[in-house]
């Protein structure tokens, strides 16, 4: 049960951090803009989405969630090593 809460968390967290990298990617930035944009607006219709079964968004969760796994996978390697 601690293992799927772990995979859970880590997967809504890179799903967070793939969104929020196509965000980043699709807006253009000005010199005075923040390195980091989050739009809440795309974020959450992006949830809605998904929670629709939209094609397009369940194909792209299935490929996070791929992704994630194998990452899981790989040997922990602390910043402090």
């Amino acid at each position: 049960m601690n293992n799927r809460h772990y995979l859970i968390k880590n997967v809504a967290f890179f799903l967070f951090l793939s969104l929020l990298g196509f965000v980043i990617a699709s807006e253009k930035k000005g010199a005075n803009e923040p390195l980091i944009y989050l739009n809440e607006e795309r974020l959450l219709v992006s949830k809605q989405r998904l929670s629709e079964g939209h094609k397009a968004y369940e194909s792209a969760y299935k490929e996070l969630l791929s992704l994630a796994n194998t990452e899981l996978q790989k040997a922990v390697d602390p910043v402090t090593n």
